[in-house]
């Protein structure tokens, strides 16, 4: 099954995925699975602990943040984007 959201969430998905791929340092990939699922209990919790000690997770994080990308549905007054739930800007 696809859900298809529309052109607009569409474009702004591709949009997103560009920038993540332009700006995500190269090593951040290979150092967690990312995607590990929370059930995975003690083992996800050491690896991402080890990832996030790495250079190349601070360097993401300051990218993130200068992005407006930490909390992206926050206010932009309190230094987010002021996105919608659906990724959308309002």
């Amino acid at each position: 099954m696809e859900l298809d959201l529309g052109p607009e969430i569409a474009q702004f998905r591709a949009e997103l995925r560009d920038w993540i791929a332009a700006e995500a340092p190269a090593p951040l990939a290979g150092l967690a699975d990312w995607n590990m699922p929370v059930t995975a209990g003690g083992r996800r919790a050491a690896k991402l602990a080890e990832a996030e000690a790495h250079p190349a997770y601070a360097e993401w994080e300051a990218k993130l943040a200068e992005a407006r990308m930490i909390c992206p549905q926050w206010p932009e007054e309190f230094g987010g984007r002021a996105w919608t739930r659906y990724g959308a800007p309002c």
